[in-house]
């Protein structure tokens, strides 16, 4: 996936920010889809296929579903909760940052940062804490 075309998804994601995260589906074992709630009201999907060679990121309307498959995705559902607040591009690179807010509950989470390097053959999904440090 190229450069520009992340950015054109993230022009088009961006009034609807911070959207309300609805929950976390698995389509596959190389695949996430974050169900949002933009500030305009829109439900949709934004995937993240992580998946070397050919990842991608996508909104898509309709329902995904999947449990987690993999300990890596049980570690995602358990801890990327809360509205997504912010999705960044690292310059016109093929690095994206997905801040999610956290929330307060019976068991507080604290905020996680999603980074997806969509760079072909070695792309990754990394789970970040609030201080930067990688979780998983």
């Amino acid at each position: 996936m190229e450069g520009l075309l992340i950015h054109a998804l993230l022009r088009e994601l961006a009034p609807e920010l911070p959207a309300q995260n609805l929950g976390l589906a698995f389509p596959d074992e190389g695949s996430l889809a974050v169900l949002l709630k933009g500030r305009s009201g829109r439900i949709f999907n934004l995937v993240l296929r992580y998946r070397p060679p050919s990842p991608s990121l996508v909104l898509e309307e309709g329902t995904l579903l999947g449990e987690p498959k993999t300990p890596f995705q049980r570690q995602l559902w358990a801890r990327a909760k809360g509205p997504l607040m912010e999705a960044e591009q690292v310059k016109l690179d093929r690095v994206v940052l997905l801040r999610f807010a956290g929330e307060k509950g019976f068991v507080d989470t604290p905020p996680a940062t999603l980074v997806f390097e969509a760079t072909g053959r070695n792309a990754n999904l990394l789970l970040l804490d609030e201080a930067g440090r990688i979780l998983g």
